[in-house]
C-alpha cells in the first residue's frame, strides 16, 4: 500500500545549511495549515516567518496558536499575500487554503518566483488544472511539492 509521502517526511529530508524563512498561506478548517505551522517550527533548518490569512477569526486562532508555540512569526492578512511572496526572508511558501483557491496562491508564487512551494492536496480541482499547474511550474523552471496524507 502507498502510503505517500508527509510535510514533515519532505522537510525532514531537506538538508539546509542556513534556516529557511517560511509563510503558510491559510489557517482556517480547511487543510493541515496548524499542522503545517507545527511542523514548520519545530522542524530545524526552517523559521515560520508568518501566516497569511483571509479571515479575521482565523488570524485570531493564529495568533493564540503561535504564542502557545511560543513563534515569534506574525499574522498578515490576504491583501499583503504580494508582498509576503516577495520578501527575501521567504524561501519555502506552504499553501494550505480552500482548494478553490491554491491553484491561484502557488501560480502567485510561482509567478514572483525563486520559492520553494509545497501546496496541500488536492492541489486543484481537476486533473487538467493540476497538469496546467504543474506545466506552468515545469515552464519556470520551479517545482511544486504535493505531501499526500
Amino acid at each position: 500500500k502507498d502510503e505517500g509521502v508527509t510535510m514533515e517526511q519532505m522537510l525532514a529530508a531537506v538538508r539546509v545549511d542556513k534556516k529557511m524563512g517560511a509563510a503558510v498561506l491559510g489557517y482556517g478548517v480547511v487543510g493541515n495549515a496548524r499542522q503545517r505551522v507545527r511542523c514548520l517550527v519545530e522542524t530545524p533548518g526552517f523559521e515560520l516567518v508568518c501566516v497569511v490569512v483571509s479571515d479575521p477569526g482565523d488570524a485570531e486562532d493564529a495568533r493564540r496558536d503561535l504564542k502557545e508555540m511560543e513563534c515569534g512569526a506574525g499574522v498578515k492578512p490576504l491583501e499583503s499575500l504580494g508582498a509576503v511572496l516577495r520578501d527575501g526572508g521567504v524561501q519555502v511558501v506552504a499553501v494550505c487554503t480552500p482548494m478553490e483557491e491554491r491553484v491561484g496562491h502557488v501560480r502567485a508564487a510561482l509567478d514572483v518566483g525563486g520559492k520553494v512551494i509545497v501546496c496541500e492536496a488536492p492541489i486543484a480541482k481537476d486533473a487538467a488544472d493540476t497538469t496546467r499547474l504543474f506545466d506552468y511550474a515545469r515552464a519556470s523552471s520551479q517545482t511544486v511539492l504535493c505531501p499526500l496524507p
